[in-house]
């Protein structure tokens, strides 16, 4: 029995990202995906991987911003 290929499922409408926006990984909004286009269009001077690498040092260090900013809850 020969197996025929078989179409890739759809892809969900919302594609979970890194948001500097909003310093999480998340379902990434319209508004999540104009200030990641904002933020490489200001750094179009970088090479694609170091583009890409140092957007997401951004958000990883907004996040930890947040982070160690945020009350104590305990």
């Amino acid at each position: 029995m020969t197996l025929h290929p078989q179409p890739a499922p759809p892809r969900s409408a919302v594609t979970p990202g890194a948001c500097l926006l909003h310093a999480d990984f998340h379902p990434m909004t319209s508004e999540c995906w104009g200030v990641t286009l904002d933020w490489y269009v200001a750094h179009d001077h970088l090479a694609d991987t170091q583009a890409r690498a140092q957007y997401q040092a951004a958000v990883e260090r907004q996040m930890l911003d947040r982070h160690v900013r945020a009350p104590d809850r305990g």
